[in-house]
């Protein structure tokens, strides 16, 4: 077994990849590759023991710390070599199927939590005329209307009332990557990153009693 300068065993250059690989798909689809060779740089070794629910946070903490010209250089460099070795992509796919069962993450289970977003009817989380806005309890919510919902929060109005912003999942962006996913092409990636800051925003205040 190779160790580096620290005593420490050396990482192969398909771990390394494999990381990669892994890092590359938590990643939003806009993400250029090379942000996915600076985060196994920075925090390689630590994804090795970090438990699955951890790394999405861990790769976008690592992301934080601005990237120089010469980080950018080396991590594309790294990037482009990786993506385009037949081991190394053997070895992402490696990767990302131990993780996927260790989270339970499946295309299906990502194509069927897309399609609850995508083709949610805001009428099963609220009813609303001319007499204001009603909530449906959260008790009540189906699990499809529930997926569907990205944030709830109390807020007051100028007055002091009291109210509750609403704010759903993005339609647009959720079909789009499930368009992508079902047929991939330039067309559904540009309907992808065209919507990625499309929300429906609800908000309603309650009369003060």
């Amino acid at each position: 077994m190779k160790l580096d300068a620290k005593g420490k065993p050396r990482r192969r250059a398909t771990d390394a990849a494999a990381l990669f690989g892994l890092v590359l798909r938590c990643l939003p689809p806009t993400s250029p590759q090379y942000h996915a060779a600076v985060v196994v740089e920075r925090i390689g070794n630590k994804l090795y023991s970090m438990p699955p629910q951890k790394i999405e946070r861990a790769i976008a903490e690592a992301l934080e710390k601005p990237i120089t010209d010469e980080e950018r250089v080396r991590a594309d460099r790294r990037a482009q070599k990786w993506v385009s070795n037949p081991d190394v992509v053997e070895a992402q796919e490696r990767a990302i199927a131990r993780a996927s069962v260790a989270a339970d993450v499946s295309l299906e289970r990502t194509m069927r939590e897309l399609a609850r977003i995508g083709y949610a009817d805001v009428r099963e989380v609220m009813s609303w005329s001319k007499e204001g806005v009603v909530l449906v309890d959260s008790a009540e919510l189906s699990d499809d209307a529930a997926a569907a919902v990205a944030e709830v929060s109390e807020v007051l109005g100028k007055d002091g009332a009291k109210g509750v912003r609403v704010k759903m999942h993005s339609k647009p962006e959720a079909l789009g990557v499930l368009r992508q996913l079902l047929a991939p092409d330039k067309a559904a990636l540009a309907l992808t990153q065209n919507n990625l800051n499309i929300n429906i925003l609800v908000q309603y205040e309650e009369p003060r009693k």
